[in-house]
C-alpha cells in the first residue's frame, strides 16, 4: 500500500533487508546449542532450520550450512570461535529389541517423552526391534550446554590456537560410519530374523495341492490379466490352452483353465473312498467276467454233446430200417 494515511491506516515500515542468511556450521553441533551460539530461541531455530528437529546436527561433510538471522549470523561466528568445549553432548545407544524404553531413559537420566522426542520413536512400552539411538552422555542432556563462552567471565585456559579449539569442540563427535554401519546391521539381523520366522511358518503350513480343469465364462468388465490373478495362473498359460492370438477376449467366451487348489482332508478322504470303489468294481467285474466265460464253456460242450447224441440216434434209426440179405 503506497498511502496507508490516505485510509486512516498506520503501517510500521519494514526495511527492504533480508532476514536470514546462511552461515557455515562444524559437521556435527547440538541444535540447542546452535541456538545458544547464536543466541536465538531453539523454537526460532527450528523454525530457520525444520530439519534439524533431532538433539544432533549431523553430516557426513566437513561442514555444512544453517540458516541464522542476519543479525545473528557474526555473533554465532564469534561465539563458536572461541567455544572450546565438545559441541555435542550426546551418544548413540543399541537398545535391544524388547528393551523398556522407560530403563533406557532412567538409565541416561532423562524422561520417556524426551527419548521418544529426541529419536522419533513411536508410543511403545518397549523396542520392537534392535534400534540405534541417541542418548545424553552426562546425566543432563543440557550439562554441557547451559553457559555460553563469554570472554569477559570465562576465559579460555591452555588454548592457545585455532586447531585446539577445533580438536576440544570435536572431542566428542559421534562416529557416523560406524553408527550408520550398526543400524543397518541390526536393520538386516532384524529382517533375516523376521524371513526365517516367516519361511518356518510357511514351510510348517505346506499343503498338498491337486490340479484341476475350471471353465471360466468371461463377464463384463472382465480381462484376461484379471482372470489370471483370479485363479493364481499367468496370462500365457490361459493363451496356450486356449490357443488364443490375442488376449482381446468377448464377454460370454469360455476359457479353459488349468489350476491348483489346496486338498483338504475331506477331499483327500473322498478320493481313497472312490479309489476303493473303483478297485472294487473292477474285482467283481473280473470274477463276473470269469464266472460268464465259465458258463460259456459249459454250454457250448452241453451243446456239442447233444448235437453227438442225436448225430448218433439219426444213425440206429437208418441203420433199422435198411432190408437184412438173406
Amino acid at each position: 500500500m503506497t498511502n496507508p494515511g490516505k485510509y486512516g491506516l498506520k503501517i510500521q515500515t519494514i526495511a527492504n533487508t533480508a532476514y536470514f542468511t546462511k552461515i557455515t556450521a562444524p559437521p556435527q553441533i547440538d541444535a540447542r546449542l546452535a541456538a545458544k551460539l547464536a543466541e536465538i530461541s531453539d523454537a526460532e531455530f527450528l523454525a530457520l532450520n525444520p530439519s534439524y528437529n533431532r538433539p544432533v546436527i549431523a553430516s557426513a561433510n566437513e561442514r555444512h550450512e544453517l540458516l541464522l538471522p542476519i543479525a545473528s549470523a557474526q555473533i554465532f561466528r564469534e561465539n563458536l570461535a572461541a567455544y572450546n568445549k565438545p559441541l555435542v553432548t550426546w551418544k548413540t545407544y543399541q537398545a535391544k529389541r524388547g528393551e523398556r524404553m522407560e530403563k533406557v531413559a532412567s538409565k541416561f537420566g532423562i524422561q520417556v517423552e524426551q527419548l521418544r522426542n529426541a529419536n522419533n520413536l513411536p508410543k511403545t512400552e518397549k523396542f520392537t526391534t534392535a534400534s540405534t539411538i541417541l542418548v545424553p552422555k552426562e546425566k543432563s542432556a543440557d550439562t554441557n550446554q547451559s553457559k555460553i563462552f563469554d570472554a569477559s567471565t570465562d576465559p579460555i585456559q591452555g588454548v592457545t590456537n585455532e586447531d585446539e579449539v577445533l580438536k576440544a569442540q570435536n572431542a566428542a563427535n559421534i562416529d557416523l560410519a560406524h553408527t550408520e554401519k550398526l543400524a543397518l546391521s541390526s536393520t538386516k539381523d532384524s529382517q533375516n530374523a523376521a524371513d526365517n520366522e516367516a519361511r518356518k511358518n510357511n514351510t510348517n503350513k505346506i499343503e498338498p495341492t491337486i490340479e484341476r480343469d475350471v471353465t471360466h465364462k468371461i463377464k463384463k468388465g472382465e480381462t484376461l490379466q484379471s482372470i489370471a490373478r483370479r485363479y493364481d495362473v499367468s496370462v500365457k498359460q490361459i493363451l496356450a490352452i486356449n490357443t488364443l492370438k490375442s488376449t482381446q477376449v468377448k464377454v460370454g467366451q469360455t476359457l479353459k483353465i488349468k489350476t491348483e487348489v489346496v486338498e483338504t482332508p475331506k477331499q483327500s478322504s473322498e478320493g481313497k473312498v472312490t479309489h476303493k470303489k473303483k478297485a472294487a468294481n473292477k474285482h467283481h467285474q473280473v470274477k463276473s467276467n470269469a464266472a460268464s466265460n465259465k458258463n460259456k464253456v459249459k454250454q457250448e460242450s452241453s451243446h456239442k454233446k447233444s448235437q453227438t447224441k442225436a448225430k448218433k440216434q439219426q444213425q440206429t434209426e437208418r441203420t433199422k430200417k435198411q432190408p437184412k440179405n438173406k
